[in-house]
């Protein structure tokens, strides 16, 4: 399991942000995922606290913010476990990483977001290809990608 607020700090490089959001969701008076209206004090502070530095204040309803944490969070576990197993580093898959895999798999699909694209080949790939996590450092901050396991196919 990832460390604690490891997946709430990387929760905000999975929400769209710019025009793809409305002035409700950006105002945190709508769900960031869902139509869920967001009372004053409902929902969950996706900044936590740190919004009033910027111009938008995202907030998500309980069940959204539980299940795309969980999608981030099996994301991380995954991602830490393919950078510190030592058969995974050599490109023999242990057999835990089919577990997290399927963990995220299964995340990602109870938020409605099952595919997913290389960032290399920019390709979707089926959950029966070869991928895996990819976590890097882009322009606005950690980027949640994903990437084939070996070559892309051409």
């Amino acid at each position: 399991m990832s460390a604690p607020g490891v997946a709430e700090s990387l929760l905000l490089a999975i929400v769209e942000r710019g025009p793809a959001l409305t002035v409700q969701q950006a105002q945190g008076n709508v769900c960031l995922w869902c139509p869920t209206a967001l009372r004053p004090g409902d929902g969950v502070d996706i900044c936590g606290g740190h919004g009033a530095d910027w111009d938008w204040w995202p907030h998500a309803c309980k069940a959204c913010y539980a299940n795309n944490l969980r999608s981030v969070a099996t994301y991380v576990d995954w991602n830490d476990h393919l950078l510190g197993c030592a058969a995974c580093c050599q490109h023999a898959p242990c057999s835990t990483v089919g577990t997290l895999r399927t963990a995220h798999i299964h995340a990602r699909i109870r938020i409605r977001r099952p595919a997913v694209w290389c960032m290399n080949c920019l390709n979707i790939m089926r959950p029966d290809d070869l991928w895996q996590p990819h976590l890097w450092q882009g322009p606005r901050g950690m980027e949640l990608s994903y990437r084939h396991t070996g070559a892309c196919p051409q």
